[in-house]
């Protein structure tokens, strides 16, 4: 996390999702990151990468199954799918576990979320 807060956003190196997805696989040591890393340079090549998969959503549920009952039960390190109004994004879930961290377009860093601001996460 540490790291991440230093990188600047860049669609498709650095975006909200590859964010989430690096941290995936720091834990898990899963590929997705390699995965989908390049696959957009813009706010509308992502959308048609995430309109590919049937949405963000539908992504996330084929790559981690089924999203947790209540986002409430997601603890640190868990993915989160929230959107503050600029369309569904990636966090993790910070290790206070009340907060999610998020990287956008908008501002330098990390941002942090509370996780009842989340609509879906997922255990990792």
């Amino acid at each position: 996390m540490k790291d991440a807060a230093c990188r600047p956003f860049i669609w498709g190196q650095w975006d909200c999702c590859l964010f989430a997805l690096s941290h995936v696989d720091c834990i898990t040591g899963s590929h997705h990151y390699s995965a989908f890393r390049n696959l957009c340079d813009d706010a509308g090549s992502a959308q048609a990468v995430l309109d590919g998969m049937g949405g963000l959503e539908q992504g996330l549920v084929s790559l981690f199954g089924p999203p947790l009952g209540a986002v409430l039960r997601a603890q640190r390190g868990d993915i989160v799918l929230y959107d503050i109004g600029r369309g569904p994004s990636m966090g993790v879930v910070a290790l206070n576990g009340t907060h999610f961290c998020a990287i956008s377009d908008q501002c330098a860093g990390l941002a942090q979320y509370r996780i009842s601001r989340a609509q879906l996460a997922w255990r990792i």
